[in-house]
């Protein structure tokens, strides 16, 4: 659906991005869900133990920042392997071509200890032509799963699904990439952002654009959307001394 569920906020002065990510997901329901995180947050073993505490599995990127765990990783997917886990797609369109080949095997021991409930190790090659350029890209994960290998590809492509469906028009359609001010009113148009976004996917908008076109000049189709009648604004406008 593409909505949010939970948000917080953090001073960046006196805290980071890993520990807000720690309290939003001891504050919300997770019992069989999948959580997707960028490599920032594969830093954190801590994480995967708050997930099985909870119930749900995770997919976390991981890229250099994590040296030990990349090498770990990388490492098993070089020389002539056999690998429980193979699969390949084609993507075509928007003046590219682009070939998806993923391959998963058991996570080692040494990455199972700290990494506590690791299942798989996947490594995603994509590799094609963009604008007339060959292109080729390596991507590690790690993750509690355990699916078909159809399912995981699925999953694993649906990364830049989620940077592409919520992140982007965030920052480019209604423009969170420019605000400033204090924290206060920063707070107040991230929670703006996040209403109109879940609005617009919830009424089967899956283009903002189109969906900000649509309702930006008809009040009173915004405000159905909430629960409120023109009339009842009206009457409520009135009303007031």
């Amino acid at each position: 659906l593409g909505v949010a569920i939970a948000q917080t906020s953090f001073d960046t002065g006196e805290s980071h991005e890993r520990a807000a990510l720690k309290t939003l997901l001891i504050s919300i329901d997770l019992d069989g869900v999948l959580i997707q995180a960028d490599a920032l947050h594969s830093t954190l073993a801590r994480v995967f133990q708050l997930a099985a505490e909870q119930g749900a599995d995770l997919l976390l990127t991981v890229k250099h920042n994590q040296r030990r765990l990349y090498q770990q990783i990388f490492s098993q997917f070089r020389g002539h392997r056999h690998f429980p886990v193979e699969i390949s797609d084609v993507e075509t369109g928007h003046g590219r071509r682009m070939r998806w080949q993923l391959k998963a095997r058991n996570a080692a021991e040494a990455i199972r200890q700290r990494w506590a409930g690791a299942s798989w190790i996947i490594e995603l090659i994509s590799d094609g032509w963009r604008d007339g350029k060959p292109f080729q890209h390596i991507h590690l994960f790690i993750t509690t799963l355990r699916t078909s290998p159809k399912a995981l590809l699925r999953l694993v492509r649906q990364r830049w699904a989620m940077e592409n469906q919520w992140h982007w028009p965030r920052d480019t359609q209604l423009g969170e990439a420019l605000t400033t001010g204090q924290r206060n009113g920063v707070q107040v148009f991230a929670l703006l952002r996040t209403l109109a976004l879940n609005l617009l996917r919830c009424n089967g908008f899956r283009s903002i654009r189109a969906g900000l076109m649509a309702v930006a000049h008809d009040i009173s189709r915004m405000l159905g959307w909430v629960g409120v009648s023109l009339q009842e604004r009206d009457e409520m406008t009135f009303s007031q001394p």
